[in-house]
């Protein structure tokens, strides 16, 4: 997720249903009915898309992490225009404002290794980034929440068809045997987005994806000579997972 095309950012922004389903449906229950203060960690944040809806959801602190230090740079520059930095919540408690967000920690480091101190965090969000259930189980609260999204089966299925003569579908759960050992799966949402693209917007899209370098150049090619006369329709399909940490026996 690090340092997302702006083009494809503001398609999948005319349809806000990964992050409202995020942000709506997973995470502000969490954080409406617990009355503590709510520390939570958005991993792989990238250029913090996601973090700033997340922001909006009742949650006190935001950590967003990414291994990417340009990625977190834009994700602070964003924060701060948006007067969610922690310094400006700390100035603004000083004058006793009223903080209308969470407060956000921007972060670079790698999720294997989170410089964190263990259970202290309430949830954790992935977003079409890495899993890591050691490490996850190692900074999480005893009832804490892991929020995760993935391709779902037939996400871009038209561009897939069109890119391979073989198409692998998604095992978006695959993750979830390694899971199982910290986590209990408590819901799940599939969401989905149609997209009308030109030429120049696929292209945009194909460098978010493996397929600029696992398909074959001159079927991309080919695929991209044909929009050129005629705008590209495909659904992006995402399920979004709802885990709580397993109490322990």
């Amino acid at each position: 997720q690090t340092l997302i095309c702006q083009k494809m950012r503001e398609l999948l922004a005319k349809n806000e249903s990964v992050a409202d389903s995020v942000a709506n449906s997973a995470i502000e229950p969490i954080t409406k009915k617990d009355s503590k203060a709510i520390n939570w960690l958005d991993i792989g944040c990238g250029e913090g898309y996601y973090t700033q809806a997340m922001a909006q959801t009742g949650m006190d602190t935001l950590i967003a992490a990414d291994i990417s230090k340009p990625a977190v740079v834009e994700l602070a520059k964003a924060s701060k225009v948006a007067g969610r930095l922690w310094y400006q919540q700390v100035k603004d408690s000083v004058t006793n404002a009223t903080a209308k967000s969470a407060v956000i920690y921007p972060l670079v480091t790698s999720a294997a290794h989170l410089p964190l101190r263990a259970h202290s965090i309430k949830g954790i969000s992935s977003i079409f980034s890495p899993i890591l259930p050691d490490a996850f189980n190692e900074v999480l609260a005893a009832d804490g929440y892991l929020i995760i999204a993935k391709p779902d089966i037939g996400h871009l299925a038209t561009m897939r068809e069109a890119l391979f003569d073989n198409v692998r579908e998604h095992d978006s759960d695959k993750f979830l045997h390694e899971l199982a050992p910290y986590f209990t799966l408590m819901g799940t949402e599939h969401v989905s987005t149609e997209m009308t693209l030109s030429a120049a917007d696929l292209a945009d899209l194909m460098t978010m994806t493996p397929y600029a370098y696992r398909a074959l150049n001159e079927k991309r090619q080919a695929l991209l000579a044909a929009v050129e006369t005629e705008s590209f329709t495909t659904q992006a399909k995402f399920v979004v997972y709802i885990l709580q940490k397993t109490a322990a026996e």
